[in-house]
């Protein structure tokens, strides 16, 4: 049974949980930089019995907060590629297990992908693989805005996705390109030392394209027998964990990935999460909570993250939350703050 940390059932997580073993890598690649271990576990209030379980599951703020402390530590901003560099499938526990005994590396990256949240659930979306397109895409969701203190999550997914496929298959010559949603960092010039590809910056998604017909490359280590009993359990954990989220956790996913697309509905949300409208409201209810409060926390949230963003336009974050103008946006963040945008964003 998982194991949640202090204030993991709470409405309040909005951001999302990870594995502990997820945060302990990361931790690792900060100690081939010099790091000191229990330094790090000090400054985050960390202990060695949780990072060391499995089963124990902390808050996204915790991983962010232990990669900006090796970043400071270390003045090392490519932290991400140093520690995507160092991923292995096993560290994934069984998703990783399963896609290493998967026919194909289509199947394979399916199959991390289904079973994503039981190593991490992000509120702001989930990874998706589209092989519609003649070069297929695997995309990362976005945490914009960006800043120097969570480039590395983007670097570590993307490069440990790289790393990932070339070892599935034993080929290096399997995609296409890898794109990055945010703008050449200071340290562009690093990520030719991890990425056998195009590297594009300022794309409009965070992704690794694929070759043509890459998905159908066989995985050497293919298991038939293992693959199928892993399905099983992996299909069992996800059950598990999702009985874990309580309901206002399950609406806060929900418009985590809908809130760049306008303003969305209770309507809409309960039709994503398959309810009756009257259903989630009244579940809602049950645990005293409000689906507008909920929204409005989660915008003001967001909105906060924006604004903090200097290299956007107010009329830009207005368009990206779905605001029909900057006036609508400018007094909605009065509303939240009590302060508008722009004498927010002087203060800081």
């Amino acid at each position: 049974m998982l194991k949640i940390a202090k204030g993991r059932s709470s409405v309040k997580n909005k951001i999302g949980d990870v594995s502990s073993t997820y945060i302990n890598s990361l931790i690792v690649a900060g100690e081939s930089l010099g790091v000191d271990r229990q330094m790090i576990l000090r400054q985050n209030k960390l202990s060695e019995h949780a990072l060391s379980d499995p089963e124990c599951r902390l808050s996204l703020v915790a991983l962010m907060k232990v990669g900006q402390s090796i970043i400071h530590s270390t003045n090392e901003p490519a932290l991400g590629l140093i520690s995507g560099k160092r991923s292995v499938l096993t560290a994934l526990g069984y998703p990783g297990l399963l896609a290493m005994n998967s026919s194909c590396l289509g199947e394979a990256v399916a199959v991390l992908n289904r079973f994503e949240p039981l190593a991490s659930r992000c509120n702001r979306g989930q990874s998706n693989l589209e092989t519609r397109l003649i070069k297929p895409r695997l995309n990362f969701y976005s945490i914009a805005p960006y800043n120097e203190y969570n480039l590395f999550v983007v670097d570590r997914v993307i490069c440990g996705w790289y790393q990932v496929i070339e070892w599935l298959t034993n080929r290096s010559d399997l995609v296409a390109s890898v794109q990055f949603e945010f703008e050449a960092p200071a340290y562009a010039d690093q990520y030719r030392d991890y990425f056998d590809c195009p590297v594009k910056f300022g794309a409009e998604c965070n992704s690794i394209q694929f070759q043509e017909k890459a998905l159908d490359t066989p995985v050497v280590y293919h298991n038939p027998h293992l693959y199928a009993s892993l399905l099983d359990t992996c299909e069992q954990m996800l059950e598990a964990i999702s009985q874990t989220e309580t309901i206002g956790q399950q609406v806060q996913k929900a418009l985590g990935s809908m809130l760049h697309e306008g303003n969305p509905t209770l309507g809409e949300v309960a039709e994503k999460l398959s309810l009756p409208s009257w259903t989630l409201r009244r579940r809602l209810s049950e645990q005293g909570l409000s689906f507008h409060e909920i929204l409005e926390e989660l915008r003001k949230d967001l909105a906060i993250n924006y604004v903090k963003n200097f290299k956007l336009s107010l009329g830009e974050i207005a368009y990206s939350m779905g605001f029909s103008n900057a006036s609508a946006f400018q007094r909605a963040f009065k509303r939240w703050t009590g302060m508008t945008a722009g004498d927010y964003r002087k203060s800081l």
